[in-house]
């Protein structure tokens, strides 16, 4: 390539920057790999999990037995073979979604107690027959009564 086209035109058509493939060039030319995308070391996955071939061998397993294989399988499965690692791994972890509020049933009778004797005084002056419950049924005010 170099024989035939400039550094700058090596660098755009092997998509490596320029100053990469000035300091690099003997890496990169000897470069067996990808060629769509040529990083001299690759980014790959490590390996978080402790024994995936035991897992491996539990799918499998599972899979012979001809039975269904969902996520509770593989949790129990981590639980009581790989216990120490998913208690490092939950420990850096964050809940995702944050725990409720909750309020103690004292506190919301007591709420309740206090709305009533609130709403008693104020509409004491008013009798059974003037208050309607409108929650759940419209009134029409312009319609005779049948």
């Amino acid at each position: 390539m170099l024989e035939t086209m400039s550094d700058y035109k090596v660098s755009s058509a092997l998509d490596v920057p320029r100053r990469n493939w000035m300091s690099q060039r003997h890496e990169i030319l000897a470069y067996d790999g990808n060629l769509k995308n040529i990083k001299l070391e690759p980014a790959g996955i490590y390996d978080a999990f402790p024994e995936p071939p035991g897992l491996i061998e539990f799918i499998n397993h599972v899979r012979d037995n001809e039975r269904a294989l969902t996520t509770t399988h593989l949790i129990m499965w981590i639980k009581a073979n790989q216990r120490e690692w998913l208690n490092d791994y939950l420990a850096t972890k964050q809940p995702s979604v944050p725990p409720k509020n909750k309020v103690k049933q004292a506190d919301l009778a007591e709420v309740q107690s206090d709305f009533a004797a609130v709403f008693h005084r104020e509409y004491i002056a008013y009798g059974k027959e003037c208050v309607y419950n409108a929650d759940e049924t419209g009134i029409y005010y312009d319609m005779p009564p049948r």
